[in-house]
């Protein structure tokens, strides 16, 4: 422990709270529990649960995202990675839609 005098502090504070999670996990649950709550955080990069639905001003995805309206309205939607897949397609394509654009004032 003193080890941490010596480590800058927010650093710190952040592994010794990760040390004392990882005491407390191991203490309080069997073996089998981590693996389903390991399993459970790399289940939800391919199935994630949406608590609330947000409509947005703008529809098109080049457009930037001001939100306009909210609901309470669970529903299951794609993980993590697909949506990180998908976001940067779109990505892509709107620096294809944008580049002439920013070409012409150069």
């Amino acid at each position: 422990m003193v080890i941490f005098l010596f480590i800058p502090t927010k650093t710190s504070i952040i592994s010794l709270a990760l040390i004392l999670f990882y005491i407390l996990l191991i203490s309080f649950f069997s073996f089998n529990q981590i693996l389903i709550l390991i399993f459970l955080n790399f289940f939800t990069m391919l199935i994630d649960l949406q608590l609330v639905e947000i409509e947005y001003k703008n529809s098109h995805f080049c457009d930037s995202k001001i939100a306009k309206d909210i609901r309470i309205k669970p529903d299951i939607v794609e993980g993590r990675l697909l949506r990180l897949y998908n976001d940067s397609i779109n990505n892509y394509k709107c620096i294809l839609i944008e580049s002439p654009k920013i070409i012409k004032y150069l």
